[in-house]
Order: C-alpha cells, then sequence, then structure tokens
C-alpha cells in the first residue's frame, strides 16, 4: 500500500507539471556548397515556449488522483488499527491465560493436598474409600484443567507472535 501511495503522489506530481511552461529548443548546422573547397556553414535555431492554457481534463485527473490517495490513507489507517487491536486482543489473551495457569496449578496444588489428607483419614480408619477416590477424581480433574490451561497459554503466546508479525523466523522464543 505504502508503494502504491509513492506511485499515485508521483502521478499527482507529474499531473500538476504539465500545468508548467514548457521550453523546447531545437538546432540544426551543416554544411552547404558544390565543391568541398567552397562548403560554408549553415545552421537553424528554434525556441519554443508553450504553456496551457485551457485543459479541463487535468482537473478531473486531479481529481481522482486525490481521491485514491485518501482512499489509500483510510486503508492504510483501518489496516494499523486492526494490526493494533491483534496485539491488543493477543495480549490480553496472553495475561488471562497466565492467570488461568496459575489459579489450575494452585487447584492442583490443593487437590494434592486433598487426597493426602483423604489417604491419611482412611489409614486412620476415619473414613472411607470411597473419599480417597473421589480426592482421586478431584486431582484428576485439576491435572486436565492444569493442562488445558497450559495449551491455552502456548496458543496465546503463538497468537501474540502472528499478531507481531514474523512468526516464521521467531517462534522458538515463543514456545519457551
Amino acid at each position: 500500500m505504502a508503494a502504491q501511495r509513492s506511485a499515485l503522489t508521483e502521478q499527482q506530481r507529474a499531473n500538476r507539471a504539465r500545468w508548467y511552461p514548457r521550453l523546447s529548443i531545437a538546432g540544426n548546422y551543416g554544411g552547404i556548397g558544390r565543391a568541398v573547397g567552397q562548403v560554408q556553414g549553415t545552421g537553424a535555431l528554434q525556441g519554443t515556449l508553450s504553456f496551457t492554457v485551457f485543459d479541463r481534463d487535468r482537473d478531473g485527473e486531479q481529481r481522482e488522483i486525490e481521491s485514491r490517495i485518501q482512499r489509500l490513507d483510510y486503508q492504510m489507517a483501518d489496516l494499523r488499527l486492526g494490526l493494533e487491536e491483534d496485539i491488543r486482543t493477543a495480549l490480553l489473551a496472553l495475561d488471562s491465560s497466565a492467570d488461568e495457569v496459575r489459579v489450575a496449578q494452585q487447584g492442583e496444588e490443593l487437590a494434592n493436598k486433598e487426597l493426602e489428607l483423604a489417604r491419611e483419614r482412611f489409614q486412620a480408619g476415619v473414613a472411607n474409600n470411597l473419599e480417597v477416590i473421589s480426592a482421586q477424581a478431584s486431582l484428576e480433574r485439576a491435572q486436565d484443567n492444569r493442562i488445558l490451561a497450559v495449551t491455552r497459554y502456548s496458543d496465546a503466546k503463538m497468537a501474540l507472535a502472528r499478531a507481531l508479525g514474523g512468526t516464521e523466523k521467531s517462534y522458538t522464543k515463543y514456545l519457551q
């Protein structure tokens, strides 16, 4: 888009330059005579100055170029805003998924403690094995939640890499 805008700007300058006066000079020099010894130099020099007085076509062309430049400016601004929005969205998703990973880790730690306490109560004869099985199921759910949270976090990092551009060159630093 920037190259297109540059080309249109150059075309706009060329269109304005058509209104400038044009000066052209032409010349001719040669020899005239019947024999080599009688040749005399002869020449002509001509100058022309041209002014454009009436050319309504140029005004329409100028307006068309200006509107095309303005359209490109709007498209580039829209693209810039879209890129900024993508980056902001990716950063928010990254923060959210990082918080989700922390909460999932805390949930897994809590489920581990719950399982330890249930096993101790079972060994002490205070509870039955149903409580241990329930604690094991809670731990399994907590581990699944942590895996999903870590996956979302990795996805959010890759989304940020895509939003920033150059993913092919720098994707390895986002995988850590």
